[in-house]
């Protein structure tokens, strides 16, 4: 299914894919390192917001906001 310039099944495979990846990695790190500082929700909700900022300027035309 194609959205714009987005073809849709292609990049939910694929950011699924990264998405696990990145938590499993993360877990791992965390895991084996006990001392390693973690970001705070207060910061979590800063990368979000500029990753959705990052997403949207990634696909202009599909017009994305988020609340």
């Amino acid at each position: 299914m194609q959205i714009g310039e987005l073809n849709l099944v292609e990049a939910l495979i694929e950011l699924e894919v990264r998405v696990r990846t990145m938590e499993r990695s993360l877990g791992f790190i965390s895991e084996n390192n006990p001392g390693i500082k973690t970001p705070t929700r207060e910061q979590l909700k800063q990368i979000s917001t500029i990753a959705r900022e990052e997403v949207a300027q990634r696909y202009p035309s599909l017009g994305l906001t988020w609340e």
